[in-house]
């Protein structure tokens, strides 16, 4: 129930603002604001505010890089700098080669959002229960769920990237070198 209102909260403001801004809604919520000072406050404080976050967000990628790639052997500095200077160049990487902000919000919303919602609760549950899924309508269900919010998210990121590399393709030859 919970997913469901959460789905038609989101469905209902997308609608409001696109009937709101059908037209001049832009894909970064940032620039629909007007030039001001206050404005300024706002941007500078958004940008130290993922300044500041992000040491919170590199900690646990690399934690999980550490564990899937070395799972079995023991901590070590020199592969901790290491991990944490490989995520800060792929970071810095994706930010060169997609400066389009509402194109990385999109592709992060539709990858991890129907992975958080979608696919590792029936992971966990398929895991857990021990009744082959032949004879559990549950094992069923979640695993219709765990295709459905799989294709819904892959189609999705399909989607904005399509979008993303069409954009590119109608921009000059000078401006993507």
């Amino acid at each position: 129930w919970s997913l469901a209102l959460t789905a038609l909260c989101y469905l209902f403001s997308g609608f409001v603002g696109v009937f709101t801004y059908p037209t001049t809604a832009k894909g970064n919520v940032l620039n629909n604001f007007p030039e001001g000072v206050l404005v300024d406050v706002l941007l500078i404080t958004t940008a130290v505010s993922i300044i500041l976050s992000f040491p919170v967000i590199v900690w646990p990628a690399r934690i999980s890089t550490d564990r899937l790639l070395f799972l079995d052997r023991p901590e070590s500095y020199l592969r901790f700098v290491l991990e944490a200077v490989g995520i800060l160049a792929l970071s810095f990487l994706i930010a060169i080669a997609v400066p389009s902000f509402s194109t990385v919000l999109g592709l992060f919303g539709s990858l991890t959002n129907t992975t958080i919602g979608y696919v590792l609760p029936p992971l966990y549950f398929l895991k857990i229960d021990p009744t082959p899924w032949r004879v559990s309508r549950m094992k069923q269900a979640a695993i219709a769920l765990l295709v459905i919010g799989s294709t819904a998210g892959l189609i999705s990121a399909g989607i904005i990237t399509e979008d993303y590399i069409s954009s590119l393709t109608n921009t000059t030859i000078g401006y993507v070198l």
